[in-house]
């Protein structure tokens, strides 16, 4: 597989997002007029952790900034920006869904790497606890071994097998 083929669920997964927060915040205009960019920024967050990490985000981003143009910045339903204030808007926008986008995909990242090392030490951690398992045995077998009880069974078996008769098994 490929890997655009195998980024492309998250990819999918961006355009849907954005596209659903573009359809909330029509839907639900009057409830959303205050902050219409928060559904957009959620969508970026989402898309940048359940998305693959980086691609998905900046996808979102990119979508999100056209879209929230063409719905929200200067001049509703045209794609243009028109004043200072909509320039300034768009790219603080744009700025924040990057960083948001940037920090997400570095903690998805680190968390797997960490994910990872958890079970690269717990690997780890059996081996050890084998290996003292082993020599605490060892420990102990040699403990019996060297006791003087041992040493008089040990005396007693050679007599024992001293005392039977060479044509006995």
């Amino acid at each position: 597989m490929t890997a655009f083929a195998h980024r492309l669920p998250g990819y999918a997964l961006a355009l849907a997002l954005v596209l659903g927060a573009a359809l909330v915040s029509l839907l639900f205009a009057p409830e959303v007029a205050g902050s219409p960019s928060a559904l957009f920024v959620a969508a970026v967050f989402l898309s940048a952790w359940y998305g693959e990490g980086l691609g998905g985000g900046l996808l979102a981003t990119v979508l999100s900034a056209i879209v929230f143009d063409f719905l929200y910045v200067d001049t509703p339903l045209l794609l243009h920006v028109a004043t200072p204030r909509g320039a300034i808007g768009l790219l603080g926008f744009v700025g924040v869904n990057l960083l948001i986008t940037v920090l997400t995909a570095s903690l998805r990242r680190r968390l797997a790497e960490e994910r990872a090392q958890s079970q690269r030490l717990a690997g780890q951690v059996q081996a050890l606890t084998i290996e003292i398992d082993r020599a605490k045995a060892t420990q102990e077998v040699d403990a019996i071994t060297d006791s003087d009880y041992f040493r008089g069974l040990q005396a007693k078996a050679r007599g024992l097998r001293a005392s039977r008769s060479p044509t006995e098994p």
